[in-house]
Formats: C-alpha cells, sequence, structure tokens
C-alpha cells in the first residue's frame, strides 16, 4: 500500500529521494469503513404541484441535480419547476444526491393542489443512504533536521473501476500538505466493487 503503486494523481518535486535523505521519517495508516452520512437533519422536502407547475423547497446541496432528476423522472419540463433552497442541518455529500426531492414532487404531482411536506425516519434516512466507501491511506512524511517537512507521500486505496473511484470516495488532491511541500505524491489504487 506505499506510495508509487496504483494511478499517480498528483507530483511535486521527488517525494521518494527527499525521503531517502530525511533527517527523520514517520508514517501512519488510516481507514474508516463504507458509513452512512447520518446529517443531523434527516431527508425532507416540501413540493406543491398546481395548474402544471411544480415548487419544492428543499436542503440540497445541488439543485441542478434536482432539478434533471424531477424532469428525468416524472417528465415535468425544468422550466415548469422551481426550486427554493432552505436551510440545511448538515449535507456532508449526502444532499448531492436529490431522491428525496423527487420522491416529494411524485407525491405532490399525485396529489395536485396539495403541499406535501415529506420527511423520512432516521431508519429510512440510514437505510436508503448512498453509504460513503471504505477508504485507506497510508502516509508517509519526512523531516530534515530541522523538523521542518521535506517531503510527504500519500497512497489511497478506494473503490471503483482501476482507474476512477467510485462517487464520493475519490481523493482531494488539494489536501493539505499540497502545495506546502517541495517534495509531494498521491498516489491511488481501487478495488472493483459490486453495485
Amino acid at each position: 500500500m506505499e506510495a508509487g503503486g496504483g494511478v499517480e494523481l498528483r507530483r511535486e518535486g521527488d517525494a521518494a529521494l527527499a525521503l531517502a535523505s530525511a533527517a527523520t521519517r514517520l508514517s501512519a495508516r488510516y481507514q474508516y469503513p463504507f458509513i452512512a452520512h447520518a446529517p443531523m437533519e434527516p431527508q425532507n422536502c416540501a413540493a406543491l404541484y398546481q395548474d402544471g407547475k411544480l415548487e419544492i423547497w428543499a436542503p440540497s446541496q445541488a439543485p441542478g441535480g434536482g432539478l434533471a432528476a424531477v424532469h428525468k423522472v416524472l417528465g415535468l419540463a425544468p422550466e415548469n419547476v422551481t426550486i427554493h433552497l432552505t436551510r440545511m442541518g448538515g449535507g456532508f455529500g449526502r444532499r448531492l444526491l436529490n431522491d428525496y426531492m423527487v420522491q416529494a414532487a411524485a407525491i405532490a404531482k399525485a396529489a395536485p393542489g396539495t403541499p406535501i411536506h415529506l420527511l423520512w425516519s432516521r431508519e429510512d434516512d440510514i437505510r436508503r443512504d448512498y453509504y460513503r466507501p471504505a477508504g485507506w491511506h497510508h502516509f508517509e512524511a519526512g523531516l530534515d533536521a530541522h523538523g521542518k517537512l521535506i517531503a510527504f507521500t500519500d497512497h489511497f486505496v478506494t473503490f471503483g473501476d482501476g482507474k476512477r473511484a467510485t462517487r464520493g470516495g475519490d481523493m482531494n488532491t488539494s489536501m493539505v500538505p499540497a502545495g506546502m511541500v517541495e517534495n509531494l505524491l498521491f498516489t491511488q489504487s481501487s478495488l472493483p466493487i459490486q453495485l
């Protein structure tokens, strides 16, 4: 799982050479399981369908995706749908997927003129979540004689097709210490996943 295997995501300088000459080398491994997003506020949405037009009040992180999903599933033209964004009790990526918005819209369309409010129970929220994929990181850092960080590597293992990580499992290549150390290498390997 050491850096150097897998797909190279970001390289600056020569991390291997800097690590080899470092006064101190540190390494650590971290892992996390498949996990529900579990925002404080379960998924919810309000909707009203009348006179061929739909209004939605939703705590969405990606309202454009919600609009596209409503159009695809319910066949409503985008110009006939108005989305009002509300404050949210956390999202953590879960509100990027707007399944709750489509569900509320479908109920509203089936009951024209009746405002509806959809509120999932915590159990439904966890059961229907798109779990964040598990991941494993292997970090290695090199420090000079004064304790300054001179090299950093991260090899990340997640799930995907071998080239790309599955949705929500990708690595942010601008995360610290990127841009703060001269010798950096981020690599990634992915394991196949059955959907």
